[in-house]
C-alpha cells in the first residue's frame, strides 16, 4: 500500500505490493494406495442343522493407505449360505426359557430377564427377554405387609368341553396374583393371571423381540407381536400364528379362552387342556359318568356348572399349572 498516501489528485506509487520466493523444507512421503489383504478361509457354517452362513474377512492393510493415498473399494467380508442338513433332529434348536431374574427395582418400575441356550443349532431369535416389572408406585411401598402379601391359593374349576359335556378340572390358584404358563415354545410364550372363577384377567404375549399385554382396560393393543397376530372384536380377541388360533371372549373384567387349532407339541395350561379336550371322551357305566382320557377312566360328579373332577390331585395329573415370577 502507498506511504503516505498520494495526495488528491496524485498518482499512486508504481510496481507490485506483494513479492513472493520458493521455499524447500523436506521431501513429502511417496503416496500409497491400500491394498486388500488375500480372503481368510471360510468360516464354519453357523448352524449345526437346517440352513445357516459361512463368512470370510479381508483387511485393507497390505499396505495402508499412506500419504494421502485411496482406501481400498469393496467389501472387508462376504457371506454364503450353507445347509448342513435339510431337517434338523427332533430335539434341536431352542432349550426352555431360564427362570426371570429378581426385578431390579422394588418399585417405580425396574427389569427383569431371562435367557435360553440354542442346544443343538438350527435357533433363530435372541437368547434374552427382558420386560418391566415392579410398576407400583414407591409412595405405596410402606403399606401394611398384609396388604400386598399374596393370598392363599385357592381351588379354581378350569373348565373345557369333551364333546357336548362340559368338564371341569379342580386346581389350587393363585387369584389374580400370578402369571400362569398358557402356551410356550420356543418362539411363542403366553402367561395369564387366573381369576375365582376360572376365567383369564390380563395376558402377557411375548414372540420373538416383542412383547405386550393384553386386558379389559389395555388401550392400543398392537396387530401383530413378532409371529402372532391380534384381531380385536367387539366381543372377542383373536391371538393366532400359523400354528394355533385362540379366541378369547370378553366377559367384563376377564376372558374366557376357546383353543381353535393347536398344531405343535408345546406345553402349558392351554396345550394340556386343547389335547384332553381332543383326545378324551366321556363314558356312562352303571350311572357313573366317566371321562375317559389315555386308558384310564375318571368318575366325574354333577354339578350345577359342570361334570366335576372331584379330586385336585387327579385333575393335576391331566393339566400342568405353572406359574412364572409375578410382573406387576
Amino acid at each position: 500500500m502507498d506511504s503516505p498516501d498520494p495526495a488528491q489528485g496524485e498518482p499512486g506509487c508504481e510496481g507490485l505490493a506483494k513479492e513472493t520466493r520458493a521455499c524447500y523444507l523436506k521431501a513429502c512421503p511417496d503416496r500409497v494406495d491400500g491394498e486388500w489383504t488375500e480372503w481368510t478361509s471360510w468360516s464354519d457354517c453357523s448352524v449345526s442343522c437346517g440352513t445357516g452362513e459361512k463368512r470370510r474377512d479381508r483387511t485393507c492393510s497390505n499396505p495402508l493407505p499412506s500419504g494421502g493415498g485411496a482406501t481400498c473399494e469393496g467389501t472387508g467380508h462376504e457371506t454364503v449360505v450353507c445347509v448342513e442338513r435339510t431337517v434338523c433332529p427332533r430335539g434341536a434348536g431352542w432349550g426352555k426359557w431360564g427362570k426371570w431374574s429378581q426385578c431390579t427395582l422394588s418399585c417405580g418400575g425396574g427389569t427383569q430377564s431371562r435367557d435360553r441356550n440354542c442346544d443343538q443349532g438350527g435357533c433363530v431369535g435372541n437368547t434374552a427377554q427382558v420386560r418391566d416389572c415392579n410398576t407400583n408406585d414407591c409412595a405405596l411401598r410402606n403399606m401394611k405387609k398384609s396388604i400386598v402379601e399374596d393370598p392363599e391359593p385357592q381351588v379354581v374349576l378350569y373348565k373345557v368341553k369333551v364333546g357336548s359335556t362340559k368338564v371341569c378340572l379342580p386346581l389350587n390358584t393363585s387369584v389374580n396374583t400370578k402369571y400362569y404358563t398358557l402356551i410356550e415354545d420356543e418362539n411363542v410364550q403366553l402367561y395369564a393371571t387366573v381369576n375365582e372363577e376360572g376365567l383369564y384377567s390380563s395376558f402377557l404375549l411375548y414372540s420373538g423381540d416383542d412383547s405386550t399385554k393384553i386386558s379389559s382396560n389395555s388401550a392400543d393393543t398392537p396387530t401383530t407381536v413378532g409371529e402372532v397376530s391380534i384381531t380385536e372384536k367387539k366381543k372377542y380377541t383373536v391371538v393366532s400364528t400359523e400354528w394355533f388360533t385362540l379366541m378369547l371372549y370378553k366377559h367384563d373384567n376377564a376372558y374366557s379362552v376357546r383353543t381353535l387349532k393347536m398344531e405343535r407339541e408345546v406345553t402349558g395350561l392351554l396345550a394340556d387342556l386343547y389335547t384332553l379336550q381332543e383326545q378324551s371322551v366321556i363314558k356312562r357305566q352303571n350311572k357313573k359318568t366317566m371321562l375317559k382320557f389315555r386308558n384310564t377312566a375318571y368318575v366325574l360328579r354333577k354339578s350345577e356348572q359342570c361334570y366335576l373332577l372331584s379330586s385336585k390331585k387327579l385333575a393335576a395329573r391331566l393339566v400342568k399349572l405353572e406359574s412364572i415370577e409375578e410382573s406387576n
